[in-house]
């Protein structure tokens, strides 16, 4: 499982792949939560795995919010706000864009380092002839 949290005040945002195309389980937290306290509107997408749940702060917070959907076992009991967990699959968007650098930046310094030795040794061989 790969959850991902995004909140401000008045407004939370969970992703939970295993709520990618099943009604029933989206039908479920939509019931957890509609009567809690404080709640003004949510809006619960199947096809996304996202849950977004707009609150008067005065009444509830996103922390007892994301509290009662780890209870139900909604999202993972992991997840902290402003924390996405781990991605499942091994790899995340950062990690991607951490290699790419290091893979432009090593094909960078290779082509410089041979255009150097190549003029280098051109150098050298005029220099002996």
């Amino acid at each position: 499982m790969s959850d991902h949290i995004h909140h401000v005040p008045g407004r939370l945002r969970v992703r939970n792949p295993d709520l990618k195309n099943d009604a029933g389980r989206v039908k479920l937290v939509e019931e957890s939560l509609i009567g809690m306290a404080g709640i003004r509107a949510l809006q619960l997408n199947s096809l996304t795995g996202s849950i977004i749940v707009h609150y008067d702060v005065r009444h509830v917070d996103g922390a007892a919010i994301l509290m009662r959907l780890k209870e139900h076992k909604h999202v993972d009991s992991r997840l902290e706000m402003g924390e996405p967990l781990p991605s499942s699959k091994g790899w995340s968007w950062g990690g991607l864009a951490i290699n790419a650098g290091q893979v432009v930046g090593k094909a960078v310094l290779s082509s410089l380092l041979e255009k150097a030795f190549l003029s280098s040794a051109a150098t050298l061989v005029s220099i002996i002839l």
